[in-house]
């Protein structure tokens, strides 16, 4: 998955993401996502390719696979779909790293424009799940104090700065004068210091502070 804005679709059932992909075809364009069903062996494809974007089916093979990609910090942004608005659902989904929410009942084109906000590296929510969304990012003071003792590097920093303004891996890398490879590295580093799961989730710890 060499393209710049690749895309991997994990399913749960042949085709059950069908409008999701003909949403990158009809009205993103110049993306072809690549499918998958949900199984082991795509999990290891997502964490050895790194795309630009994960769509996960939400089921219980996808939640566990959500931790399974959070956990190998994988920089790629992570968007679960949904037919559930069920408040311990979305909760899931956000406390276990993902990038974003998405309802199957949203329209065409707003799903458009939430999955191009998520290739931009910003948050991707249907409406209705915002509000539960910030409850479900507020940190507890030991969470914060806990992540705060290990510190960053200058680069580090700097890098977690720019992700609060929801640049782009190629973004970051063309401002920085680095490789995209380099950025991606640096990500890992700064979940895994900070104890976060998502780029999402570093972004929103560091506007708190």
């Amino acid at each position: 998955m060499s393209d710049l804005n690749s895309v991997l679709i994990i399913e749960e059932r042949t085709d059950s993401l069908s409008l999701v992909e003909d949403v990158f075809k009809t009205h993103i364009g110049k993306i072809t996502p690549i499918k998958l069903p949900m199984a082991p062996q795509s999990v290891s494809t997502a964490i050895a390719s790194e795309p630009e974007l994960i769509v996960l089916e939400a089921s219980k093979r996808g939640y566990a696979a959500l931790a399974k990609l959070r956990k190998s910090c994988v920089p790629s942004r992570i968007i679960m779909f949904s037919a559930s608005d069920a408040e311990t659902d979305i909760l899931n989904a956000i406390r276990n790293g993902a990038d974003g929410y998405l309802l199957k009942d949203t329209d065409p084109a707003q799903l458009s424009a939430l999955l191009t906000k998520a290739l931009q590296g910003k948050m991707a929510l249907s409406e209705g799940v915002v509000e539960i969304l910030a409850k479900a990012l507020r940190y507890s003071e030991s969470e914060i104090q806990q992540a705060s003792q290990q510190p960053l590097t200058k680069r580090e920093k700097e890098i977690l700065r720019l992700l609060t303004e929801g640049k782009s891996n190629r973004i970051l890398a063309e401002e920085l004068a680095i490789s995209e490879g380099t950025v991606k590295v640096h990500i890992k580093n700064i979940l895994k210091k900070l104890g976060l799961r998502s780029r999402m989730q570093a972004a929103l710890w560091q506007l708190k502070r």
